[in-house]
């Protein structure tokens, strides 16, 4: 019996098989080489830079005190301050616990650097451009995280709060020109989860930002004027209240690390 018609289609098979093959290969280049080129067509969004570039470091605190410590220490700028008796301290965060709002006056609840030349010459934005970072993060909904200064100080004044957890950053001039960076969408109800997060607040001659976790939010365009205050820098509340005629707004979270940046 000839065997050359089983061998004649088993060679017609394979030869099929190796046609279906490169006619798929040459499907999946076309297709790939397409990608690509859309790729390559679209250029890449440029960041948004947080914090410009000519902003140098003036102060950092890695708040990685050992526990019981009472001493609040900058390593970049000389800073040092109070750590209140109520802020828990482990190594490695500083945690600030729960105080119900309005419920009274707590002076150990907040850590203070206190007014002096160093100070002022370090975080007082002037008529310039300055910026703070911070890691931090709450479950609560209420809270001034820092400041230097609150209102009705002479020379202006900045802080860092969480209200309703869509945090922003207030710089108020002399004159009382005043720029808020905020949380895009805060008034629809955009709020930040409880986990930890990274806020940047910006502050130049000609506007306010605020960026979260690398995402920058709505710029708020205007000047606020010179801010030179003589109060002192405060952690987790206000370093001056009696919770009748001035609220203390504690923040009730933890805080990471902070610093600070300038012209």
């Amino acid at each position: 019996m000839s065997t050359d018609g089983p061998a004649r289609r088993g060679l017609v098979l394979v030869a099929l098989v190796a046609l279906a093959a490169l006619v798929l290969g040459v499907g999946v280049l076309v297709v790939r080489t397409a990608y690509d080129a859309r790729e390559r067509s679209v250029p890449a969004a440029e960041p948004t830079p947080q914090v410009p570039p000519d902003l140098r470091l003036v102060a950092r605190f890695e708040l990685d005190e050992a526990p019981g410590a009472t001493v609040l220490v900058d390593r970049v700028g000389g800073l040092r301050g109070r750590i209140g008796a109520d802020v828990v301290t482990d190594g490695r965060r500083h945690t600030h616990p729960w105080v119900e709002p309005h419920s009274g006056v707590f002076p150990e609840h907040t850590s203070v650097v206190p007014a002096g030349r160093r100070l002022h010459r370090l975080l007082n934005p002037g008529r310039g451009s300055f910026s703070v970072t911070i890691r931090y993060r709450t479950r609560h909904r209420f809270g001034n995280i820092a400041q230097k200064g609150q209102g009705e100080a002479r020379g202006g004044y900045w802080k860092l709060e969480n209200p309703e957890r869509a945090p922003r950053c207030m710089f108020r001039g002399a004159d009382g020109r005043t720029r808020t960076g905020y949380l895009e969408g805060f008034e629809a109800g955009a709020r930040l989860s409880p986990g930890w997060h990274t806020l940047t607040c910006v502050r130049t001659p000609e506007w306010v930002q605020m960026w979260v976790d690398g995402q920058p939010q709505p710029r708020a365009y205007g000047p606020t004027g010179v801010i030179r205050n003589r109060e002192p820098l405060s952690f987790a509340g206000k370093s001056s209240c009696d919770a009748v005629r001035v609220t203390c707004d504690y923040f009730s979270g933890r805080i990471a690390w902070i610093e600070f940046r300038r012209d």
